[in-house]
């Protein structure tokens, strides 16, 4: 009996050692990839130590409501704002309130990422909530730091710089390269009844399909939520909140380049 624990301690302690070097996570990288079947997309960005995820972004996730309708999910951490999650034996997971957002996800040894993502929003003033399930996710590293080769003079590297700089490498980009598009966006926010509602508008591919929109009283956020397809959206108007407030949408990227962010005429209350 001590014989065959001592052989299958042997074997755990084999598989740890031949483990591939540079398993993990790509430091410094960000990762993009998609929720096949039914759609959707996500990203995320690792730190340059490799320990923690500082962003992440989930965008076009469908789910069902309790009649049986689609419903569509955003969930984004930034920077600054999102606390992270750790990145522990190659692995991370975070859960915002108790079933919110829960994402999780661990890295191959090609440095890939795969895990999952399941998103709530309880029913409440007459919606009847959404719930997308458990939805399996794959991504990949798109860009990363690296050391730089060393100069002719010999020396220390540093982070590659745009177009090329000092202690970096010498990559330019071409003087026949055009510059991403910017697309102007514009955002109206209405007062209704029991609701505030608002529209985002621009000409951008994207850009006005699930855009996190932010109803701001002042500097202080009050409320977050998304657009729809259609660039609609919607606050339950608040009871206890007077003067005026304001509709902050976010940029964000778009297959053509990067959808502007723009933020509502004031409101009052």
């Amino acid at each position: 009996m001590r014989a065959s624990i001592a052989a299958a301690l042997a074997m755990v302690s084999a598989l740890v050692v031949i483990a591939p070097a540079g398993a993990g996570p790509a430091g410094g990288a960000t990762y993009r990839g998609a929720l096949p079947p039914g759609g959707g997309a996500v990203e995320f960005t690792v730190n340059a130590a490799g320990t923690s995820l500082t962003t992440y972004l989930f965008t076009d996730i469908t789910g069902t409501d309790a009649n049986g309708h689609e419903c569509t999910f955003l969930a984004q951490g930034k920077e600054g704002f999102w606390p992270g999650a750790d990145i522990v034996d190659n692995a991370f997971s975070y859960k915002l309130g108790t079933e919110s957002v829960v994402f999780t996800g661990m890295f191959a040894p090609d440095r890939s990422a795969s895990g999952t993502i399941e998103m709530t929003n309880p029913a409440h003033d007459g919606y009847p909530g959404c719930k997308s399930g458990a939805r399996h996710w794959t991504a990949k590293p798109t860009s990363a730091s690296a050391p730089d080769p060393p100069s002719n003079g010999g020396g220390g590297g540093s982070d590659p710089a745009p177009g090329g700089g000092p202690g970096s490498s010498p990559t330019k980009t071409p003087a026949t390269a055009k510059k991403a598009a910017t697309f102007r966006t514009t955002i109206t926010l209405r007062k209704r009844p029991t609701r505030l509602t608002g529209r985002v508008a621009s000409r951008g591919l994207g850009c006005t399909v699930v855009r996190l929109i932010t109803l701001k009283h002042g500097t202080k956020n009050v409320a977050l939520t998304a657009t729809s397809k259609t660039g609609a959206f919607s606050f339950k108007r608040p009871k206890r909140l007077h003067g005026r407030v304001r509709a902050r949408v976010s940029a964000r990227p778009s297959p053509q380049g990067t959808c502007a962010a723009a933020t509502s005429k004031a409101l009052k209350l």
